[in-house]
């Protein structure tokens, strides 16, 4: 009887070392590149559907801006079609607006693109803090992205200060 225990003591213990080796070696294999940059407004494509409620919200949905990204990595450098919704509270100049925003994007190049969603705030400054992830397709596929972009000024033309991480997950 003490051998089985013995045996099977031995056995549940070599069973779990190699389960936390096996969990171990996979975190280990995910590759971290940080990257930064800038992103700057190019055009509006689209000022999607707009009002504004007697609370003095301005709505936007579906609006559609056109940026370029020019980041410390290629992968992440071209330009980006995002897509816009908001609820902001009207203010006046220099902040004009300001509350919550969402929305999704499509960052394109010659090596394959990037498309997400993306979250926000624009506070009372009139300052904008976006978080955002995405996934790769194409030449980036099996990558992920997760970054911030800021922007310290009500000023739309001021290009936004981004910030991210790119994630080559094991397979």
């Amino acid at each position: 009887m003490s051998q089985i225990r013995s045996l099977r003591s031995f056995f549940m213990s070599t069973i779990t070392v190699a389960a936390l080796g096996a969990c171990h070696s996979a975190v280990a294999q995910v590759v971290r590149t940080e990257y930064h940059g800038q992103e700057s407004l190019i055009d509006q494509i689209s000022p999607g559907k707009q009002w504004v409620t007697a609370d003095q919200v301005l709505h936007i949905r579906n609006g559609q801006l056109l940026f370029f990204d020019q980041a410390s990595d290629p992968r992440v450098t071209g330009e980006v079609v995002v897509s816009v919704n908001a609820n902001f509270k009207l203010a006046p100049p220099p902040v004009l607006f300001y509350g919550p925003m969402n929305g999704t994007f499509q960052l394109t190049n010659g090596g394959g693109s990037w498309v997400g969603t993306w979250t926000g705030i624009r506070n009372v400054q009139g300052h904008s803090s976006i978080k955002g992830v995405a996934k790769g397709q194409g030449g980036y596929e099996g990558l992920q992205s997760r970054f911030t972009y800021t922007r310290n000024t009500p000023d739309p033309s001021v290009p936004f200060e981004l910030h991210g991480v790119i994630l080559e997950l094991p397979k």
